[in-house]
């Protein structure tokens, strides 16, 4: 038998914002399963309490009936939701590591310095044909004057 907790209300509810009807729900219907940071969850009941749209629900793990209003248990899963969306963004920031991608960022290393030693190399030997052209060009200009 499942043991049956209640939560108090940390909020006070003023007039105005107390339900006087209650409305279907489609998101807390009987039977729903949802994930939370307690455990995983299923929706036993929603039913108005003194103006207020209580929940009850099943913690699955430790079989424990528990009764909140709606705003905590919404509050509860949006909790999870956010956690959930920043540990996705923290695994696509991090760095993906192992053999196969140290290997190939090594490789790829090795083929950029490779590429860039040449082209210096390349570039040094265009700068040793440039100036000996502008000295030819020299020479040249020399013995046109010369006649």
């Amino acid at each position: 038998m499942a043991r049956v907790r209640r939560e108090g209300v940390t909020r006070k509810m003023s007039e105005s914002n107390k339900v006087q009807k209650l409305k279907s729900s489609k998101k807390y219907a009987h039977g729903k399963e949802y994930n939370t940071l307690e455990g995983k969850i299923k929706i036993v009941n929603r039913y108005l309490e003194n103006g207020e749209i209580m929940i009850s629900y099943l913690n699955l793990e430790t079989e424990e009936v528990v009764i909140k209003a709606e705003l905590d248990v919404n509050a509860m899963l949006y909790a999870y939701t956010r956690e959930i969306a920043q540990l996705a963004h923290a695994d696509a920031l991090e760095a993906p590591e192992g053999k196969y991608i140290t290997e190939e960022v090594k490789t790829l290393r090795e083929a950029v310095t490779e590429l860039t030693d040449e082209m210096s190399k390349q570039r040094e030997r265009y700068e040793k044909i440039i100036d000996q052209q502008f000295e030819l060009i020299k020479v040249l200009q020399e013995q046109l004057k010369r006649g």
